[in-house]
């Protein structure tokens, strides 16, 4: 059967640098203040989505719209002796809640 999401646990990681993130779904905007090494979560409401079937056999899946904008990040190499080069912003984690 389909499975339909309402809203979206969006979890937010900031690394040694404070940052806003801006969440847009079809539905809502949010921003979040992630202070410098911490957390925040909220719940975001999502649109209805497109449905989707690759394949007759499987059910009909829906795909849905969400953009996540980092205001700021950091370097590691520059932040504590990593040898990593890489810009980074904010770790994402989205957990999806079915109706």
């Amino acid at each position: 059967r389909p499975l339909l999401v309402s809203r979206i646990n969006v979890q937010l990681e900031s690394g040694p640098v404070a940052n806003r993130v801006t969440i847009r779904s079809g539905a809502d905007r949010l921003v979040v203040e992630v202070p410098a090494n911490d957390r925040r979560s909220v719940v975001v409401r999502m649109p209805d989505g497109v449905p989707y079937r690759r394949d007759p056999s499987v059910p009909t899946n829906y795909i849905y719209m969400l953009s996540i904008e980092s205001e700021s990040g950091f370097i590691p190499m520059f932040q504590g002796g990593s040898r990593d080069a890489r810009f980074l912003g904010t770790f994402v984690r989205l957990v999806p809640l079915y109706q």
